[in-house]
């Protein structure tokens, strides 16, 4: 990971380092429920995440106290760490992390709302490598990130702080960067969801070289189901035995044509099918004890079909536009019946992008709502 960093900052090809415009960036960035599809094609990897209205939050504060007009970190050195908790309204737990300096009357601290110990970093360290990449490497920054889901359970956390970092360190010095720039840097520091790209998009998530957007994302309703346990993304990924991946292609590839096909077409119980397949087919490498269960569930209620977060815990049965209420009998009765279910709620599938604000000194300006909807090819 530090080489690929290195490389990056290096593209920068700085001679000497320039001073930041003093700014803020804000961005929004969806969370997932995990993929629709995911597996492996010609020999390399993709997924195809399913984005739901549940948004990551981060803001980056770019410039020293003086140069922003407003008080903040006089520099990391100095910087103290305390943690504290509070409960959201469905009574889960959320660490805060609070990160400042030394106590004084112009040093406020800043908040990162975090499930995990590490999550911050990874969005510190991409928030540091856009500003080294734009020609800022020594550019003081501050950032807050706030999280509405647990980490760990696949939904796509880590890559929404991730990506947001980036999109808001952009913004903040009156920049902005490709959706494929963002991708190349966000997997630089971990395998990362596709939700940098707008629609629905199919992306290498380990190289962060092979994407191509596949159309918007239809407006579906999903039944989200948190079951219990973690699973690391880095930790999985180095352990995942490529050669027993590779051996599925011609299942993956076949769930991926069936999804584009619904895509295409506007049938979304193709979506469904592919979802399923593709979550059948991960039984083999992560398996999910209640899943032929959730499925029959699934079916009981005419659901469109079930997607899975094939590196974590998480679940979804889709169902179309309007059928919120089948979807919230499925809620209550997978209440009794599945075990190891922590808790759901119903969702919609978004469109993936940054939502991206930025305020340079006194102006405000908007400098996306999203990504530019087109598709790219695959390289």
């Amino acid at each position: 990971m530090g080489d690929k960093i290195r490389s990056l900052k290096a593209r920068a090809k700085l001679e000497t380092a320039r001073q930041a415009p003093p700014g803020i960036g804000t961005a929004h960035v969806p969370c997932t429920c995990g993929e629709l599809v995911q597996g492996v094609l010609e020999g390399e990897p993709f997924l195809v995440s399913c984005p739901i209205d549940r948004y990551s939050r981060v803001r980056v504060c770019v410039g020293s106290p003086g140069q922003r007009g407003e008080v903040g970190l006089s520099g990391l050195d100095q910087a103290v760490v305390t943690t504290s908790a509070i409960s959201d309204q469905q009574g889960r737990t959320t660490e805060v992390v609070t990160t400042g300096v030394m106590p004084g009357p112009s040093s406020p601290r800043t908040t990162l709302a975090v499930h995990g110990g590490r999550g911050h970093d990874k969005a510190r360290l991409a928030a540091a490598a856009t500003l080294a990449l734009l020609g800022y490497p020594e550019a003081p920054f501050t950032m807050e990130v706030s999280r509405p889901l647990p980490p760990s359970k696949g939904f796509g956390t880590s890559t929404a702080d991730v990506v947001g970092a980036i999109v808001a360190a952009a913004a903040a010095v009156e920049a902005s960067l490709d959706p494929e720039e963002v991708a190349r840097l966000a997997a630089a520091i971990e395998p990362s969801d596709s939700t940098m790209f707008p629609g629905l998009a199919f992306f290498n998530h380990r190289s962060g070289r092979q994407w191509e957007v596949l159309g918007p994302s239809p407006s579906l309703t999903i039944a989200v189901l948190e079951f219990e346990g973690d699973v690391d993304t880095l930790d999985y990924n180095a352990r995942l035995d490529l050669s027993v991946l590779r051996s599925m292609e011609p299942a993956h590839a076949t769930a991926l044509e069936m999804l584009w096909r619904g895509l295409k077409t506007g049938q979304p119980e193709l979506i469904g099918q592919a979802a399923t397949a593709s979550a059948r087919i991960n039984q083999l490498l992560l398996p999910k004890p209640e899943l032929e269960g959730l499925i029959s569930l699934g079916e009981r209620f005419d659901a469109l079909g079930v997607c899975v977060a094939h590196s974590g815990t998480a679940a979804g049965v889709l169902f179309g536009s309007g059928e919120s209420q089948s979807a919230r009998r499925l809620l209550a009765e997978a209440r009794g019946s599945l075990k190891g279910l922590q808790g759901g709620w119903l969702s919609r599938m978004v469109g993936g992008g940054p939502r991206v604000l930025s305020v340079v000194g006194e102006s405000r300006q908007v400098v996306s709502s999203r990504f530019e909807r087109k598709v790219f090819p695959v390289d």
